[in-house]
């Protein structure tokens, strides 16, 4: 089992060392289905009940988990040996060759981060720095929940999407904006975001909270902040510095800086700003 929807050195490992694997299926963005094929390389499951499907099915028919093992073996051999990959990378560093970069053709997100050009490094820590939390939180627990808002943009709810393990819900319908769906789509991450209403920020649980900096201004957000009662918030600049007034403003509504965690807000105190009954609306996107 892979430890966070990564694909790690185990799964060499035991090619390399002649085993038939047996691994959880990863998202897209692992690479995995980049390098090797299901049922000809190894055996892919979802959940317990599969997992223990596939160890009978092998231990039933052992020949079909030699074939696997041995297309594997020679695969790795042909491919994967550390000597190979060595020298790809440093014909990478030194100009040599584009074959690791070509490689990527199979995540669409590069392919638009090439598109939209460099990120200011204070905006790209931003990003990274909630990506980083989710990815902690999905490592040591199930059930990690993460709520965008409508302003967030859909490049920065793709940030997430390799982590399998991850609840992503998106305060946007295909409906009201379907250009905002087609951008997931372009990103391969339409079908790994469910959409849901602004409400639900407040109704369920979440581990996290995203809100786009520029919703800041909107009467909308400022209820929203004051009605939910627990777990962290996060600003999305979108592509842009997030300017102080918006972390102050959160410091007036009660949610203050965490100390474990740069850049997110706890709530830490009863909001000074007066509470509203119910949550408007939010403007179509």
């Amino acid at each position: 089992m892979h430890l966070n929807g990564d694909m790690n050195a185990r799964v060499f490992e035991v090619m390399s060392s002649g085993g038939c694997l047996i691994t959880d299926r990863q998202q897209p963005q692992s690479g995995m289905g980049a390098l090797f094929t299901e049922g000809e390389h190894f055996i892919g499951y979802d959940g317990d009940h599969e997992l223990v499907d596939a160890i009978e099915t092998v231990l039933s028919r052992p020949l079909e988990a030699v074939d696997i093992a041995r297309n594997a073996v020679n695969l790795f051999v042909e491919r994967h040996e550390p000597e190979i990959r060595i020298q790809q990378f440093w014909d990478h560093i030194c100009g040599r060759s584009n074959s690791l970069t070509r490689n990527l053709g199979y995540e669409p997100r590069v392919a638009a981060a090439r598109d939209a050009g460099p990120v200011p490094l204070d905006v790209l820590i931003e990003r990274m720095r909630v990506y980083e939390f989710l990815q902690e939180q999905v490592r040591v627990r199930s059930g990690v929940r993460v709520f965008y808002s409508a302003g967030v943009e859909p490049l920065t709810v793709a940030d997430s999407a390799d982590l399998s393990r991850l609840h992503r819900a998106y305060a946007c319908s295909p409906d009201v904006a379907p250009e905002t769906w087609e951008t997931l789509g372009t990103l391969g991450v339409s079908g790994q975001v469910v959409p849901a209403r602004l409400e639900a920020a407040v109704d369920e649980k979440w581990d996290l909270i995203v809100i786009g900096s520029d919703e800041f201004v909107e009467p909308y957000v400022i209820n929203l902040l004051n009605l939910i009662a627990s777990g962290r918030i996060a600003i999305a600049g979108n592509g842009k510095p997030i300017p102080p007034s918006r972390r102050l403003l959160l410091g007036q509504l009660g949610w203050l800086p965490d100390p474990e965690w740069p850049s997110l807000h706890v709530r830490a105190s009863e909001p000074t700003v007066p509470e509203v009954d119910a949550i408007a609306p939010a403007p179509a996107q």
